[in-house]
């Protein structure tokens, strides 16, 4: 009885480890796409990438999402062949199914975190926009001259911005439109600023230092309030890995404690409903400390 469970366990466990190589291994005519840089490079990484995952992804401001789905596949497969040896098909289920909904619990709770950072890099391309006017640019001049700093993201945008200005779009438009893209009050404070220093002509880099320092004010204000806010978060932590901390102490403790839950139909149903009860309160727990 020994002899084929262990050669079921090396089947499955070279499965895995052949979907793992065919997943992390893309075909050669996609290499050769990226390689020569080619308009069609977005569609081939979408083959391997859902769409679903790719746009969560990207709000999350986790690049390259094609990495990150690999590394996931990757982790949930180990995680249940892991369980499986441990427990067996029903053990292995449960497990792949908590890392799968772990993973949309982590990408829901970061999916503002590209936006946030965009929002914080705001106050930089404003200082570098009047510094340029202060020189002697013109507004749209000012925003053109962000290209030359790829490293500040929401500095790009505004140079988006005065390409489209330079082709014929009116300034409010494309202003407005990079608003409309980016809901965010920093990006309307800039905007509004910088239609202000275009209309009126009254000193626009003051207008835009002034609002750089409003929005570093406001976001020394938040980094306050989310350190205030940080004995709140460590007592949640603890309380939703408590009961996973007591159920791993007793499992090393006592054998009988593992093969109850792992082994039989009742000790699965009972670790289920702790999981769910856990998750339900790890979310609720995260809302409350989101809202405070």
């Amino acid at each position: 009885m020994m002899v084929p469970t262990f050669w079921y366990r090396v089947l499955i466990l070279v499965a895995v480890l052949a979907i793992l190589k065919s997943i992390w291994s893309p075909s050669t005519k996609v290499v050769r796409q990226r390689l020569a840089g080619s308009s069609s490079s977005r569609a081939a990484t979408t083959q391997w990438v859902p769409a679903w995952f790719e746009q969560r992804a990207h709000s999350a401001d986790l690049a390259p999402a094609v990495l990150w789905w690999r590394v996931s596949l990757a982790v949930a497969a180990l995680v249940g062949l892991v369980a499986f040896f441990l427990g067996g098909l029903p053990l292995a289920a449960m497990a792949t199914g908590g890392m799968v909904g772990a993973g949309f619990l982590g990408l829901s709770a970061a999916s503002d975190r590209r936006g946030r950072n965009l929002a914080a890099e705001v106050p930089e391309a404003l200082e570098l926009m009047a510094r340029s006017c202060r020189a002697g640019s013109s507004i749209v001049a000012a925003m053109a001259s962000l290209g030359q700093h790829p490293s500040c993201r929401a500095g790009v945008l505004f140079s988006a911005v005065a390409e489209r200005v330079e082709q014929g779009q009116s300034l409010a438009a494309g202003l407005d439109e990079l608003v409309q893209s980016n809901p965010l009050p920093p990006f309307r404070m800039a905007a509004a600023a910088l239609l202000v220093g275009a209309e009126t002509g009254a000193a626009p880099a003051r207008a835009m230092e002034g609002v750089a320092a409003t929005l570093r004010d406001n976001a020394a204000l938040a980094r306050e309030s989310h350190a205030l806010a940080s004995q709140a978060r460590y007592s949640a932590a603890v309380l939703v890995l408590a009961p996973i901390g007591f159920a791993l102490f007793s499992i090393s403790a006592d054998n009988r404690v593992a093969e109850f839950l792992f082994r039989t139909p009742l000790g699965l149903a009972v670790m289920a409903a702790g999981l769910a009860l856990d998750s339900v309160g790890a979310w609720w727990m995260a809302q409350l400390v989101k809202t405070s």
